[in-house]
């Protein structure tokens, strides 16, 4: 039986910010695996840094293991594929003399006339220093470009370049083979959008260059010090002022005495190093096999030579970095038991006893995690980051606020089911409606009025948009079409004021996706009038303007039926307190009910703008943040990987069912030896008393009070729970 760290692994990798799920990670079978490590077994190896070759020989150790071991999973079999290519990748050759050794370089260097040493006009467009990269022997020359002045003409760029290779003779002595084994450069990057009197695409005045982009950086071969390389450039406004004069041949001469190595960005490289350094002591109590152990300390040798080497340019140290983080996803294949417990208890959560908003989100967070679960390929990272969303949810649950007024209906109730008390003028309205015989479905030529309220998608919980519209709505018909006019006002969001921007409607034939929120075609509504100051003036401020006041918008067949109109709006003030917040879909109820024939002139369409906010309150009905999971303090020191402090909090006034473990302590959290999903509830009520929990026996069910604390108290704010989990086999 070999014991496994999985999760703690995972929690390490994710607090030392090495993202491992960028190791690719697909299915393989051994056959695959047996094919790579034959190819590799064919490298020559000789001419490679001792480091290198011996990580490149620990890997082959590793994968012939896993071949020969016959409950080797598809995961595990795919990620030695990955090692291995990872590793070859990332061989450093030996320091050689009469070689560059690989790296990123500046240099210095001039390019002059072909007949004197004077500069030549191509000079000035070059940004110095240059840049050479040296990559196993092959250097590579990078030439980065600006515009050049001429005196009288302006300003001008440089449009071609090429050279010619392996020519050290004189121009005079050029044959029409080497005339004609000038090479192009290769353009890596072009000035987008840079057009002037000569490339211009509709009035260009160079024929050559017309509606072509001016190069912005170029490469070319180059060999180690070769002091110069004979060149041909073209540039357009010298051709300006004489036929001919544009293209010109030079010299571009080096000074390899100015050559300077530019040391590479090595930070991922040194994160790569420590986390396998903790991974070192974190796999000391595990049953790994000798090869994977032996693996491990000889990836931490070989990083850390890398990062104190001045031969590796940044290509090599981010191989390097690939090659360390594939070995640190050989201890994070993926267990996903956990995951599911964790999928099965998370349900619990999506009753109707919690909020309509915080269900309709733990939703989308077990859609989420069950698909990773089903995916036969997913990274240990992505199962632990799906387990810790939940988990997070979990213990920040929110109950529905049971002293709140009720919901209102999904769907409009007729005056002849209604068991409701209704006042005066709703008898009356209902009366009206019933002798003049409004039918919603085939109303005259008028105007109408009908109540309106703003819901959630979830068509019981108020919108935030429902402060901000006139719950009169009106109704216009003509000619058999319907049009809606919505008037707008502005509204309170947690003490700062703000208004509607952007309003969208759904067109007909819109569907429901599984969290009922609207999808389909949307169109924008027709502003009739916008927002305005008691001047007369358009409303702005730090969020914006242009703010609608009143809109009009065709009525869908869909909403005529059952009273729903899909809506999306959009909320600066949201948008500014939280990204991505600011869309909204909401659905707009009209009550056929209260419908009732009126006109334009009716006080029911009074216009409601220039609101003022200092006399507006904020609604009862504002909306609250919910903040995440409060952040705890995680310490690895010295490989130890007990959480040295965390707390647990809940929002206020939320009975979450879990304050006894509010605020438990470190004293109180002891390791955990199995999947907390098969502790036994009554076991760790007991135990939390004396500050132990307990791992139960598996046959009873955690309930959705308990269990979750415990784990959050594990989780701490960054999301991981530390667990060791017991199963046979790697």
């Amino acid at each position: 039986m070999r014991y496994k760290i999985t999760a703690i692994l995972a929690a390490a990798l994710i607090l030392l910010g090495t993202a491992v799920s960028a190791i690719p990670a697909y299915g393989a079978d051994k056959s695959v695996l047996q094919t790579v490590v034959s190819q590799t077994m064919q490298m020559d190896i000789s001419g490679y840094t001792e480091e290198t070759a011996a990580l490149l020989q620990s890997a082959l150790n590793s994968s012939a293991q896993v071949i020969g071991d016959e409950n080797a999973g598809s995961l595990r079999i795919s990620n030695h594929v990955t090692l291995l290519n990872a590793v070859s990748n990332a061989m450093v050759k030996k320091a050689d003399a009469s070689v560059l050794s690989s790296g990123d370089y500046t240099i210095q260097g001039s390019l002059r006339q072909a007949f004197s040493d004077n500069a030549s006009m191509g000079n000035e467009a070059i940004i110095k220093p240059m840049e050479l990269i040296a990559e196993d022997g092959e250097i590579t020359l990078k030439l980065h470009f600006s515009f050049l002045t001429v005196p009288g003409l302006g300003q001008g760029y440089l449009s071609e370049l090429s050279y010619l290779p392996d020519w050290d003779g004189l121009f005079s002595d050029m044959t029409d083979a080497q005339f004609s084994a000038f090479t192009d450069g290769n353009v890596e990057e072009y000035y987008e959008d840079v057009y002037d009197r000569f490339n211009d695409p509709d009035t260009g005045t160079d024929a050559a260059i017309k509606g072509k982009l001016y190069p912005k950086s170029i490469t070319m071969p180059v060999a180690y010090q070769d002091a110069e390389v004979w060149m041909k450039v073209y540039v357009p406004i010298m051709e300006s002022i004489s036929a001919g004069g544009g293209e010109q041949y030079a010299r571009l001469q080096l000074d390899w005495s100015t050559l300077t190595w530019t040391a590479p960005e090595k930070s991922a490289l040194d994160t790569a190093v420590k986390q396998l350094a903790w991974l070192k002591q974190a796999v000391a109590a595990a049953d790994y096999t000798q090869e994977m152990v032996d693996l491990l300390e000889q990836a931490v040798t070989t990083g850390t030579d890398a990062l104190n080497r001045t031969d590796i340019g940044q290509s090599g140290v981010d191989a390097m970095t690939q090659a360390l983080n594939a070995v640190a996803n050989l201890f994070a294949d993926a267990d996903k038991q956990y995951l599911n417990d964790m999928i099965q208890l998370a349900g619990k959560y999506t009753t109707s006893d919690y909020a309509d908003d915080y269900v309709a989100d733990m939703k989308k967070r077990i859609q989420a995690a069950q698909e990773v679960y089903n995916n036969a390929f997913a990274t240990q990272t992505q199962v632990n980051e799906q387990y810790a969303l939940l988990l997070q949810a979990i213990s920040n649950a929110k109950l529905k606020e049971m002293e709140a007024a009720p919901a209102p209906v999904q769907t409009p109730v007729s005056a002849e089911t209604s068991t409701e008390t209704k006042t005066p003028e709703e008898t009356k309205t209902s009366a009206d409606n019933e002798e003049r015989n409004l039918d919603k479905d085939n109303l005259e030529d008028g105007v109408y009025a009908i109540t309106g309220e703003m819901y959630k998608i979830d068509k019981r919980t108020a919108s935030m948009a429902n402060d901000a519209v006139n719950h009169t709505i009106k109704l216009t018909v003509t000619k058999g079409n319907y049009k809606i006019t919505l008037d707008f006002m502005g509204l309170s969001i947690n003490g700062s004021y703000g208004y509607l921007s952007k309003v969208k409607y759904y067109k007909t034939g819109y569907t429901i996706d599984s969290y009922g929120s609207p999808q389909g075609n949307l169109k924008a509504v027709t502003a009739d009038s916008w927002q305005q100051d008691s001047n007369g003036v358009r409303i702005s401020d730090t969020y914006g303007t242009d703010y609608p006041n009143q809109v009009t918008f065709p009525l869908i067949s869909e909403a005529i039926k059952d009273g729903y109109v899909p809506l999306q709006v959009y909320v600066p003030i949201m948008e500014a307190i939280s990204a991505g917040t600011g869309t909204q879909s909401v659905f707009l109820f009209l009550d056929w009910n209260t419908l009732k024939s009126t006109t334009n002139k009716d006080d029911d369409f009074a216009d409601n703008q220039n609101t003022n906010p200092s006399n507006t309150s904020v609604p009862q009905s504002s909306l609250t943040l919910n903040t995440p999971l409060s952040s705890g303090s995680v310490s690895l020191a010295g490989g130890n990987t007990s959480i040295k402090s965390a707390e647990i909090s809940k929002p206020k006034d939320t009975d979450t069912g879990l304050s006894e473990f509010a605020g438990l302590s470190t004293e109180t959290i002891p390791t955990v030896e199995a999947s907390a999903q098969t502790a036994d509830t009554e076991t760790q009520t007991q135990t939390a008393d004396t500050g132990t929990i307990s791992s139960g026996g598996a046959a009873e069910e955690p309930s959705p009070a308990t269990i979750p604390t415990v784990m959050s108290v594990l989780m701490t704010g960054a999301g991981i729970l530390f667990k060791v989990k017991s199963r046979g086999g790697l």
